[in-house]
């Protein structure tokens, strides 16, 4: 099933492919064996019918937390919970928080 969006969309979609969750954890599982660090990768995985962009960031476990490196001079910390989860960006006044929210199956 295809998605059109809107014909005066400026960014120049031409649709969005539907894609099951089992199928989401193929295309990363495979996408994980092509590289050993953080890295874009583009390509179908074999499982696309279309290529798509995968962003893959290795996360380390340090004193009982979750860190990665997001480009700032402290690497940010990941809060697990039961509806999703949050990155913490340091900054010099305040801290920066995005929430991901769970999509369960």
């Amino acid at each position: 099933m295809r998605w059109r969006p809107d014909q005066g969309s400026d960014r120049g979609l031409i649709g969005a492919l539907i894609v099951e969750s089992a199928t989401i954890r193929q295309v990363f599982d495979r996408a994980v064996r092509k590289t050993s660090r953080s890295a874009y990768i583009s390509d179908s995985f074999g499982l696309l019918d279309e290529k798509a962009t995968v962003h893959l960031d290795r996360v380390r476990l340090i004193d009982g937390g979750y860190f990665f490196d997001c480009g700032a001079a402290v690497p940010c910390r990941i809060e697990f919970d039961d509806t999703g989860m949050k990155i913490i960006r340091r900054g010099l006044v305040n801290d920066h928080t995005t929430k991901y929210n769970l999509v369960p199956d």
